[in-house]
């Protein structure tokens, strides 16, 4: 299932105001414009999908291959084998990706997390919580996908869940890319490696 929200009633704004800009004198004209930058700027597209089904996991797959420079990806459990081939994919392109992921389902026997790790992907497991249980991930710093879907088969396949993907313009994005940031900072990579699961 899948809803697209287009807030509808902005975008009727929208071309109302650049139909005004358009009528607008040129003494006024600065100031239209100016507007209408401010508007465009509160305009924002989201996509809301529910599993069982193939549109969470086509989503993030679609949002990873569309990716031209960074992805950072906070989730729990990483078991999908079509996601984790779309992440070798963008690492062979050489987009830089931040993975950060728990230490107790990196260590279930379907994991592929090792798989990214010996790969040359850089994934660090958390320790700074109880479990890393967030399942969002920002895509060039300005597209974001999050929501109860972790990256795994049964996700799509058997589980009831949600994801929601947000694209440019939209505040939350920002917050998200700081609490990564966060995150990241607070699990550093050397201990990481120390975990038995990812050592050299």
């Amino acid at each position: 299932m899948r809803i697209v929200n287009y807030k509808l009633h902005k975008v009727k704004q929208f071309v109302q105001l650049i139909i005004d800009t358009a009528k607008t004198s040129s003494g006024n004209f600065a100031n239209s414009v100016y507007n209408l930058n401010m508007f465009v700027i509160g305009v924002f597209l989201s996509t809301v999908f529910f599993s069982p089904g193939p549109d969470c996991e086509t989503a993030i797959i679609n949002n990873i291959n569309n990716s031209t420079k960074t992805i950072d990806a906070a989730v729990y459990s990483i078991t999908n084998p079509n996601i984790v081939a779309a992440l070798k994919n963008a690492h062979d392109r050489g987009i830089k990706i931040r993975i950060l992921t728990d230490r107790t389902q990196a260590g279930n026997k379907k994991s592929l997390v090792w798989d990214m790790f010996e790969y040359g992907i850089n994934v660090v497991i958390h320790r700074k919580y109880r479990i890393e249980h967030n399942k969002f991930a920002i895509y060039d710093g300005n597209r974001l996908s999050t929501g109860s879907y972790n990256w795994t088969t049964n996700a799509s396949a058997h589980n009831s869940e949600n994801c929601i993907f947000l694209d440019t313009n939209d505040p939350a994005i920002t917050e998200y890319q700081r609490r990564f940031d966060y995150l990241w900072e607070t699990n550093p990579s050397e201990k990481s490696t120390a975990w038995p699961g990812l050592n050299y």
